[in-house]
């Protein structure tokens, strides 16, 4: 009996002992399980904190973005108003130079009128003084006292000297034509008028010098294509350097020749200067 109960109380003690130890290993794998669930949970924390984060990151990202667009698309608008302007000034351009092409057409058809208008008055005074010296021829003797009351023979209006500003200022011209093709030099010259208007103005007087008679032809043609190369340098249109090299090539002979041209050539030298500096001052 005694060695019966001893066994059961040896049994009973290791079955404790195992209990025991089975408990202190649950225990602490529980514990290693709470250690392991914290850190899984510090690990979430972090992880999400991270997410965040990178949330409002990409948040602050995408207002760049839609600030970059908008900026972008204003950047468009302004190009595309700059383009729009752009080609409306080439319009207004366009349109100012047809507008300008007109104005010389209409002015050198109206100068051809007003030099056809001139030489039919010429031939009309011509024949008019033609008809009183015959009339003159055929009187009687109480023709002399009218013949000494003639009138006398009108005073050549361009051959007054003006100020001499340049050459064709104070040229002496005989013809309506001269006079006009003069008045248009000395219009273009002046500085007063914008270099359009000295363009028309050297043009129609190349037209109505055409009607002029040598030498003064050639002379105040001269000074008209010096005039208009001027104009065309500044405008950018024409052949400003075919003009002037015409231009010298009758200044140069006006230079060699002073006895042919008279009067009128006696500023050459000074317009060859001026041409100088017209070709420097282009280059």
């Amino acid at each position: 009996m005694n060695q019966a109960r001893v066994l059961i109380l040896v049994v009973g003690i290791s079955c404790l002992a195992v209990g025991a130890m089975l408990g202190w290993v649950a225990s602490v794998q529980m514990s290693h399980g709470n250690r392991d669930a914290v850190a899984a949970a510090e690990a979430a924390r972090a992880d999400r904190e991270a997410a965040s984060r990178a949330a409002v990151q990409a948040e602050g990202w995408a207002r760049v973005a839609n600030a970059a667009q908008t900026l972008a698309k204003g950047n468009n608008d302004q190009a595309q108003a700059a383009q729009q302007h752009a080609q409306a000034a080439r319009q207004q351009a366009d349109a100012a130079r047809q507008q300008a092409r007109e104005f010389a057409t209409r002015a050198e058809k109206a100068a051809g009128r007003a030099a056809q208008i001139a030489a039919q008055a010429q031939k009309v005074r011509l024949a008019t003084a033609g008809t009183a010296a015959a009339v003159a021829v055929r009187a009687p003797a109480i023709a002399a006292p009218r013949a000494a009351a003639a009138p006398k023979p009108r005073p050549n209006v361009a051959a007054k000297p003006a100020a001499p500003r340049h050459l064709v200022a104070a040229a002496v011209v005989s013809e309506e034509s001269c006079r006009r093709a003069a008045i248009f030099e000395r219009t273009a010259a002046k500085p007063s008028v914008s270099r359009e208007a000295a363009y028309n103005a050297s043009v129609s007087g190349i037209a109505v010098n055409a009607h002029c008679p040598e030498p003064e032809r050639s002379l105040i043609g001269a000074y008209l294509l010096a005039q208009r190369a001027s104009a065309e340098i500044a405008l950018k249109n024409g052949d400003w350097k075919s003009d002037l090299s015409r231009s010298d090539r009758v200044l140069n002979d006006c230079v060699r020749r002073p006895q042919h041209y008279g009067p009128i050539g006696r500023s050459c030298r000074v317009r060859l200067t001026k041409n100088a500096k017209i070709r420097l001052a282009a280059h």
